[in-house]
């Protein structure tokens, strides 16, 4: 007996409607990107220098979130082109480009935000959200301590 997602012999499967209602059916496109969790046994010199390197990439994430959420508040818009040359400019010497990779992940949460705004303007926000807010810093609500990530591009790891 087949598992319930096998076909029995010749049938044919009607296309799936997405998980949104009255959205009909579109092509779902795919990006080329994964994300690869490590866990580093870093010797002394090595772990200072991979946490200042994280310290360095959530103070960048927080400035780059501070600077746009002012703008979202004061004029309802954020200049994505200027706040991306302004802090790449900034932190390109320390960072090089991960700094490139850590504003990125700031478009992707601002980018996401302006998507639920939309679909909250037109009614069709999932069931599930109450509110749509800004991104959030890069900080652990308990320690009031930036977090420490580090963003790295996929041809900077060997």
């Amino acid at each position: 007996m087949p598992s319930s997602g096998q076909l029995n012999g010749h049938e044919e499967r009607e296309p799936i409607s997405p998980a949104i209602p009255e959205e009909g059916i579109y092509e779902v496109k795919y990006k080329n990107t994964r994300t690869n969790v490590v866990r580093l046994l870093p010797n002394g010199y090595q772990e200072r220098k991979l946490r200042k390197l994280a310290n360095i990439s959530a103070k960048l994430f927080n400035e780059v979130n501070y600077e746009r959420r002012q703008q979202f508040f004061q004029q309802h818009q954020v200049d994505f082109q200027g706040t991306c040359k302004k802090y790449y400019e900034k932190y390109k010497d320390i960072l090089g480009v991960n700094a490139q990779q850590v504003i990125n992940k700031n478009n992707e949460a601002w980018s996401s935000f302006f998507s639920l705004l939309k679909l909250k303007k037109q009614g069709k926000l999932p069931p599930h959200m109450n509110h749509v807010s800004p991104p959030r810093y890069w900080k652990d609500r308990e320690t009031k301590k930036r977090k420490l990530l580090l963003v790295i591009r996929q041809d900077r790891y060997v």
